[in-house]
C-alpha cells in the first residue's frame, strides 16, 4: 500500500471571470471527491482524479496542513463512495503554468455551480507570502472555512458568494 505524509502549504482565491482563451488549449481533469469524516481540524476524503483513486487525511486548517495520502484501487473507491452521500464535490480542474507555479483552476458543477476557485501550492510559507496572484483572481479565501472543499461538500455555496 502506497502512503505518504507531507505538509501542504496552499492559498486559495475566488475567480469571477476566466480570461478569454485561457482554457481552450488545456484538458481538464474530472474530479469527484467525497468525505468520510469531518471534524474541525481533521477530514478524511476519497477522490477520483481522472481515474486515479486516493484517500487523504488532512489535519489542521488555514495555510499549512498535514496531508497523508493513501492510494486506493477503483474497487476500494467504489466501495467507499456510497458512504460519502451528501458530502461530495464535483469539479473540473485545469492546471495552468504561471511563472514558477502551477495554478489549479477549479470549475465546480452540480449544486456548487457557478463557483470557480484557484489554488496554488507552495514549497514554503515564505514562497506563499511572496506570491502575487494573476489579475483574474478575486478575493483570497485561504482562511475562510466556508470555502474549504469539505464545507462546500456539506453546506453548499456560502451565502456571501451570491454577493461577490
Amino acid at each position: 500500500m502506497s502512503m505518504h505524509s507531507e505538509w501542504e502549504i496552499e492559498r486559495k482565491f475566488i475567480v469571477s471571470e476566466i480570461p478569454e482563451g485561457l482554457l481552450e488549449p488545456r484538458t481538464p481533469k474530472e474530479i469527484r471527491q467525497g468525505y468520510l469524516a469531518l471534524e474541525s481540524e481533521k477530514e478524511i476524503r476519497i477522490r477520483d482524479k481522472g481515474g486515479k483513486y486516493t484517500m487523504t487525511i488532512k489535519q489542521g486548517k488555514g495555510l499549512k496542513r498535514l496531508e497523508t495520502q493513501i492510494a486506493l484501487s477503483q474497487e476500494q473507491f467504489d466501495t467507499l463512495w456510497p458512504l460519502t452521500m451528501g458530502m461530495r464535490v464535483e469539479k473540473r480542474r485545469y492546471d495552468i503554468k504561471f511563472l514558477s507555479h502551477v495554478l489549479s483552476l477549479d470549475l465546480y458543477y452540480g449544486e456548487l455551480e457557478p463557483l470557480m476557485t484557484l489554488e496554488v501550492e507552495f514549497n514554503s510559507e515564505e514562497a506563499s507570502q511572496e506570491f502575487l496572484p494573476p489579475d483574474f483572481t478575486g478575493q483570497e479565501v485561504t482562511t475562510d472555512q466556508d470555502y474549504k472543499n469539505a464545507n462546500l461538500a456539506c453546506f453548499g455555496l456560502p451565502g456571501k458568494f451570491a454577493a461577490l
